[in-house]
This record gives C-alpha cells, structure tokens and sequence, in this order.
C-alpha cells in the first residue's frame, strides 16, 4: 500500500488586540447665584387693603340621628356620647372652637369653619344655596350629629 503524501495547510492566524479607548465625561462648572449684601426692606405697616377680616361663624345643632343597630353590633358602651341639643347654637369667633362645643366635632367642623371666617364658601361648587355656609356632621358613625355652619 502506498499512502500519498499528505500536505497540511494551517492558515495564517492574525492577532486581534482590543483597543482601549478612555472617555473623559466634560466638566461642568457650577457658579453660586450672588446673594444681596443688604437684607429687602419690609414694609413696617402693610396696606390697609391687605388686612384679612375675620368673621364670626354661627355653628347649628340641625339634626341628632342614632343608630341602635350599628351600636349593639360594633360600639363598646359609652356613659355620655353626645350631649348636643337640636337647635343649640354655637358662635366661633376668629376662627377658634366654641366654648363646649365637643372636641371631636370641631375636628371635622375646623377647616370649613375657618375658612367661612376667612370670607370664603361656596365649598364644593354650587352645594349649598347660600354659598356662606355648609351642613356638615360629625365622625360620630353611631350618633352622627348634623351642623349648620354660616358666616354672621
């Protein structure tokens, strides 16, 4: 047997060396705003335009409402609740809770209450006939008492 010659071929092998490339992000250079050596001059009496008149606001026990249902399945027993009367009246001056009027009502009352003494209204568009009041109840979900509040 004669075996011919064999002819082996290696192709040419070529070296990939990765570049480097080192990338220099630009340098922003930031200059504090210049702050004023003197202090702006405050007026010492503002205009008499600006000062903000504070009404009273008149606070209505409207209407007393308990639900029996609610406070045999849910309430722990309570000795005095609510000891609002329908048709009790209340006067806030310069914004702040009436003398005895309950501290939990006066939450949900306050923000509406100031801002009618504000000189403001006309809560949630066109809600309430006159737009210098609003009927509101407390957060009492088991005796939920009903107030009338309006600008005086």
């Amino acid at each position: 047997i004669i075996t011919p010659p064999v002819e082996i071929i290696t192709p040419p092998v070529e070296t990939i060396t990765p570049s480097v490339e080192t990338i220099t992000p630009p340098v922003e250079t930031i200059t504090p705003p210049v702050q004023p050596t003197t202090p702006p001059v405050q007026p010492t009496t503002p205009p008499a335009d600006n000062v903000e008149e504070i009404r009273k606001v008149k606070i209505t026990v409207i209407k007393k409402a308990r639900y029996d249902d609610l406070i045999a399945l849910y309430e722990n027993p309570l000795e005095n609740p609510c000891d609002m009367k329908e048709e009790q009246i209340f006067i806030s001056s310069g914004g702040q809770r009436p003398e005895n009027f309950c501290k939990e009502a006066w939450k949900t009352l306050e923000p509406f209450v100031l801002e009618l003494a504000r000189g403001g209204g006309n809560f949630y568009g066109n809600w309430m006939r006159n737009p210098k009041s609003a009927l509101l109840s407390c957060n009492d979900g088991f005796r939920p008492v009903s107030f009338l509040i309006e600008t005086i």
